[in-house]
């Protein structure tokens, strides 16, 4: 590879590199606050003990395990349930919360296992802070190292392709997975630094009351022990930051079939002489393996990776060879933002087994919940909880992209088959037809430049068409046997723009998966009642926008609503493109 190219990958990831080792020191500097805040609060509680309890300064250890007295014991309790609170809307370890709830119920306490408990509601908070900000930069470390090494790689090459979305429990899987040799991961850190410093609190508590130490050294040497447990949050998170940057770049090379990769260093004065050493090399992705081969070297390191391609990839020609012959390649401009090829490019993939149907009326009520929550919940690690609420919102450009990463996830995004005339005619379903309004078939607030043609050619042909939407649910069309009082009227504004507008064609394959619009209700309806769902039915007044998307993810292909808005004509809400047939002249233009 020329000095030129090599330069150039080698700045596009150091940037990347500096991005996310920027992002971990702000989480350091995060948990940091919470361990300060945490010494704040055990030096405030062991004060406050001695001034209750001891004489001159000094208690002794019968005084201290004496039982609080009932106020004592009332006054505790109080804070306890405070405690619990705090636990169950924060998340606290659950672990903690029973023993909380243990202690609650308790007419014994020992003055000392009062402060314990004080002490260690300190210490359970900030280690829950701890664990919950690492995850969530682990996590956004891999994800970013990821997508972005894909972003850098399409555009420094112009040559791209779709790149699956990373579900949040792939994601999960990945961060708990252990990489040291000790077999211990993030988490596992964590929980056990945590446990040795409330022994260590135990003994200097015990040991200063014995001894009738001042209460000073023991808040010292408590202290003491959790700036060092402050210094080991920081490092394991820097740490861990490096190791899943660079896991996440070496699988994107994987993914993207990058044969060789270079280590890139940040040379400056904080090098590490191993670090120097191996920038600047050059190996095959056979040979990968972060820790190891590939960053993270030690700890705090800042080195990264690179992809390196051979000359003929300053060719163009050359790499789209190299890609064959895949239709599912594509040119990439090379001024595109990040933001632009995410929206293009990543898309979400289809969950195993989502389109099996469960027929509801066959489950116990409680099971009806547990069913649609589990489907739920499978959807929404796959899309993110940000698209997630998206797809509520039902206007605007940012709905129409989440219905998509939505039909995506559910397997609903099929392309129809288009079949001869004989075939077409010989499929015994009645033809469905579709209005496609001249301004595109839109409303306003989504934004288009396709034509009413390639609208029509895009539903049938292309990856991930317009979602509809209507009164009988969300789906991927909207379409009635009616071709003169419904279809038309869709594509004519009612009759007043009788030209321009178009009307589609298709059929439902015979072994589609079809529930009535009021069975469909009747479930939404149950599944409102008892609560619950993040995805498909928060905050909706009125159940029938909801209803495609339940339908969907119970695994039914198209909704019918009979005597749709009191027409006499069935309507029919399409769930599923990929069971729909049709013939090659689809579109009738207006």
């Amino acid at each position: 590879m020329s000095k030129k190219n090599a330069e150039y990958w080698a700045e596009r990831f150091k940037d990347l590199e500096k991005a996310q080792n920027e992002m971990a020191a702000k989480t350091v500097k995060s948990i940091n606050a919470s361990y300060d805040r945490a010494i704040h609060q055990v030096q405030k509680e062991i004060d406050a003990w001695y001034q209750r309890f001891a004489k001159n300064n000094q208690i002794t250890y019968a005084e201290a395990r004496k039982r609080l007295n009932s106020k004592e014991l009332k006054e505790l309790q109080w804070d306890v349930k405070e405690y619990i609170k705090y636990g169950k809307d924060n998340e606290l370890n659950q672990q903690w919360i029973k023993e909380l709830e243990n202690a609650s119920a308790k007419v014994h306490i020992s003055r000392l296992q009062a402060l314990e408990l004080n002490i260690r509601q300190a210490v359970e908070k900030a280690t829950a802070d701890q664990e919950n900000k690492t995850a969530a930069v682990l996590s956004d470390a891999y994800e970013t190292g990821y997508y972005h090494t894909a972003y850098e790689i399409a555009k420094g090459l112009q040559i791209g392709s779709d790149i699956g979305r990373l579900d949040e429990r792939t994601i999960n899987n990945i961060l708990h997975k252990p990489w040291a040799p000790d077999g211990k991961n993030f988490s596992d850190r964590i929980w056990e630094n945590k446990n040795k410093l409330l022994n260590t609190i135990h003994q200097e508590l015990s040991q200063n009351i014995m001894t009738g130490a001042d209460p000073q050294k023991a808040i010292d040497a408590i202290s003491k022990k959790m700036m060092t447990s402050k210094y080991n949050a920081g490092r394991l998170v820097m740490t861990e930051e490096a190791y899943f940057n660079s896991l996440s770049q070496g699988d994107m090379f994987k993914e993207l079939d990058v044969e060789k990769y270079e280590i890139v260093a940040t040379l400056d004065s904080h090098t590490s002489e191993i670090c120097q050493d191996m920038d600047g090399k050059v190996f095959p992705m056979s040979e990968y393996e972060s820790g190891v081969t590939a960053p993270p070297f030690h700890v705090y390191c800042r080195s990264t990776t690179a992809p390196w391609f051979p000359e003929d990839y300053g060719v163009k020609g050359e790499r789209a060879a190299r890609d064959g012959d895949d239709d599912k390649t594509y040119h990439v401009p090379a001024d595109i933002t990040y933001k632009q090829w995410f929206e293009k490019y990543v898309k979400s993939s289809p969950i195993e087994g989502i389109r099996e149907p469960i027929d509801v009326k066959k489950l116990e009520p409680d099971k009806i919940r547990d069913t649609v929550l589990d489907r739920e919940q499978q959807i929404i690690d796959m899309i993110g909880e940000g698209t997630a609420k998206s797809t509520m919102i039902r206007e605007g450009n940012g709905w129409m992209r989440a219905m998509r990463e939505f039909h995506r996830a559910v397997d609903a995004d099929g392309i129809p088959e288009i079949l001869s005339d004989e075939e077409y005619d010989a499929i015994e379903t009645p033809v469905l037809y579709r209005g496609i309004a001249k301004q595109s078939g839109l409303r306003a607030d989504i934004k288009s430049t396709s034509t009413v043609r390639e609208m029509a050619d895009e539903f049938f042909t292309k990856d991930s068409p317009f979602p509809s939407r209507g009164v009988y649910g969300d789906g991927v069309a909207y379409c009635s046997p009616s071709y003169k009082k419904i279809a038309w009227n869709y594509a004519t504004n009612h009759g007043q723009n009788k030209h321009g507008g178009a009307i589609i064609e298709f059929k439902l394959k015979p072994d589609a998966k079809v529930i009535q619009y009021e069975d469909a209700v009747a479930i939404f309806d149950e599944m409102k009642q008892q609560g619950g769902s993040k995805l498909l039915f928060a905050r909706q007044r009125r159940t029938n926008h909801e209803v495609g998307k339940l339908m969907n993810a119970l695994g039914y292909d198209a909704i019918i609503k009979h005597n749709g808005d009191h027409t006499g004509k069935d309507f029919y809400v399409i769930l599923n493109r990929g069971v729909l047939v049709t013939k090659e002249n689809y579109v009738k233009m207006l």
